[in-house]
């Protein structure tokens, strides 16, 4: 314990003695705190300035050298395709004479040519500084000309020896006809290996003796990258006097640097003094306001001076003051301010939700509008086939003999593709809704009779709730029955242990923004209750995506387009359909659709 009150003690005689030296006015200290923090940066600057000079002089070098050489292999890839690109025309001018020269004597052998020493010219010529040209036979790969004239009538082995690249070449033009070039490598005779560049072209005409000759076209890469060799040696020069100017900048940036940090240090010091002595003014009045306000007098504000912060310090500090006479913010203004913070939050959460089951809507909507193009299209050439399948079927029946097991066979063939054909129906009302003709009917009686069409002989209990005067619908009765009955059926099938089913209808009225993103106006509620084992939330939200199903996997009920075709069809009718579900509670299908005023017009 003796101890840190001995250490704090001593820090306290540091300060002591260190403000001792220290000027007392605030303006003379903030004039040497702000030359002494001026130094460390121009300090901080000399020293990395010493360090990292070498650093980037020799980055600059770098920089430069791959420059250079990046320059140089472009320069050379480009120097390259022209070679190729003038070879290639060297190629085919001769060719395009040895061609004319062999059609204007066709009665000369291959033979009879190699003693003609025009044509023998003509077929070996120098291209560029080290290339040639000589001609081979194709059929019997034999050198026919060459400068070289003890390489001529050998085969093409003693041409190519231990050159596996030039091998391959050749081979390849021994294959067949049309064009063939690449680069092979050829040990030089000092030990090195050079690149040489190789173009064969098939000659049009066939002497007497039916000979398919060849011309080929061979030049070193040396040849293509000349003018490099010169560029290199200028590169060296201007990247000597590139390096000595970079070196220059840094020592004249070193130095303006300095100068520049240190006129700058100065300055800011003397206006950091005029500053300070504007200042204190501000400083001293709070400081006497700052006594009264501990003595107890809250009545006398400090008068304002300066600007920028020191002004906002002087407003704020007067603020402070009257905060602490007036009276304190009651209770119930914090209740009552909370209260509307929660009905706006809870406001803001409802429009959240509004917005992502409208973008759910819009999103499932358009992939079902996607995936009905294809139906459609799917559907119409599945027609097509079913048509001839179905045509052969009966034409079969025509002309086959009367046999049980053959009949059998056809009759069970033609079943099969009716099936098929009520399916490509299906697809076709997913892709398109079906015909569009549309009749007013009154939605109870028609949503009875749909019911219990569906229901059938099942025995499956129902209750209706209809409200009085709901207005009527227009909608395509063929339609409308199918998603009645197919919604039906669906929730029959789900309650396996039993259970009932609850059907109404009623009138709304629903606002511009309503959350089913439906225009707003009057609209004919219709809703199917079963009580089966409901739905997880993730089957809830793919419950109209085609051929969905929260059946076992194998079971024919609740497959297929059912609920698609129905999410289709309301759809098509400017309406809406929903589902909402609870595992062990059943499901509730919710059916919208626009009410229609006594003239036939949508309300």
């Amino acid at each position: 314990m003796s101890a840190l009150r001995f250490g704090s003690f001593g820090s306290v005689w540091k300060a002591m003695r260190l403000s001792r030296f220290l000027p007392k006015k605030f303006s003379s200290r903030l004039f040497l705190v702000t030359m002494a923090a001026g130094l460390v940066p121009v300090v901080i600057f000399a020293v990395l300035i010493d360090i990292y000079g070498g650093r980037i002089e020799g980055e600059i070098r770098r920089i430069i050298e791959n420059g250079y050489e990046q320059d140089i292999s472009r320069s050379a890839v480009m120097l390259r395709t022209t070679g190729e690109a003038a070879v290639y025309g060297r190629v085919l001018d001769i060719a395009e004479q040895l061609d004319m020269v062999i059609q204007s004597v066709p009665w000369m052998t291959v033979s009879d040519l190699q003693r003609d020493h025009k044509f023998r010219e003509l077929a070996v010529q120098t291209i560029s500084r080290s290339g040639y040209t000589f001609v081979y036979d194709r059929e019997k790969a034999t050198v026919r000309f060459h400068r070289d004239p003890r390489l001529e009538d050998k085969g093409l082995e003693n041409l190519y020896g231990r050159l596996p690249d030039l091998q391959t070449i050749l081979e390849k033009s021994l294959k067949g006809p049309g064009t063939i070039c690449g680069y092979y490598r050829l040990p030089a005779g000092d030990g090195s290996i050079m690149k040489r560049f190789i173009y064969i072209v098939p000659l049009r005409s066939s002497t007497a003796d039916r000979a398919p000759l060849l011309l080929a076209a061979t030049v070193n890469e040396d040849d293509f990258l000349e003018p490099i060799k010169q560029m290199a040696a200028e590169h060296n020069e201007t990247k000597g006097f590139l390096l000595s100017a970079s070196k220059g900048v840094i020592e004249s940036f070193r130095h303006t640097g300095l100068a520049w940090m240190g006129f700058g240090i100065l300055s800011v010091s003397l206006i950091a003094a005029l500053m300070g002595v504007y200042l204190s003014r501000a400083v001293t009045r709070l400081r006497q306001a700052t006594a009264r306000v501990n003595a107890g007098d809250l009545s006398t504000p400090v008068k304002p001076c300066g600007s920028g912060e020191v002004a906002t310090l002087v407003t704020d500090f007067n603020k402070m003051v009257d905060s602490l006479a007036a009276t304190t913010v009651s209770k119930e203004l914090l209740q009552e301010s909370e209260v509307r913070l929660r009905e706006a939050n809870a406001k803001l959460r409802e429009e959240i939700a509004a917005r992502e089951r409208t973008e759910e809507e819009l999103l499932k909507a358009r992939k079902l509008e996607s995936l009905g193009v294809l139906a459609g299209g799917i559907a119409h050439d599945f027609n097509n086939l079913l048509a001839v399948i179905m045509g052969n079927i009966s034409m079969g029946k025509m002309l086959l003999p009367e046999d049980e097991k053959v009949n059998n066979r056809l009759a069970e063939a033609e079943r099969a593709c009716l099936t098929g054909k009520d399916l490509t129906y299906e697809l076709l009302a997913f892709a398109r809704g079906g015909e569009t003709l549309r009749g007013v009917v009154d939605p109870a009686p028609f949503v009875e009779g749909c019911v219990r069409s569906a229901l059938g002989e099942s025995g499956r209990s129902v209750s209706f709730y209809f409200a009085s005067g709901l207005p009527r619908i227009g909608v395509n009765e063929g339609q409308m029955r199918q998603v009645i009955e197919r919604i039906v059926r669906n929730a029959d099938e789900a309650m396996t242990d039993g259970g009932g089913l609850e059907v109404g209808a009623e009138g709304v009225a629903l606002a511009p923004d309503n959350p089913l993103a439906l225009k707003g106006g009057e609209y004919v509620h219709i809703y199917v209750r079963d009580e089966g084992p409901g739905m997880d939330p993730s089957g809830l939200r793919r419950v109209f995506d085609p051929y969905f199903t929260s059946k076992q996997m194998g079971n024919e009920k609740g497959t297929g387009l059912s609920l698609s075709i129905c999410y289709s069809i309301v759809r098509d009718h400017d309406g809406s359909i929903t589902a909402e579900s609870n595992q062990a509670k059943g499901c509730t299908f919710h059916i919208y659709l626009p009410a229609v005023r006594a003239g036939g017009t949508t309300a």
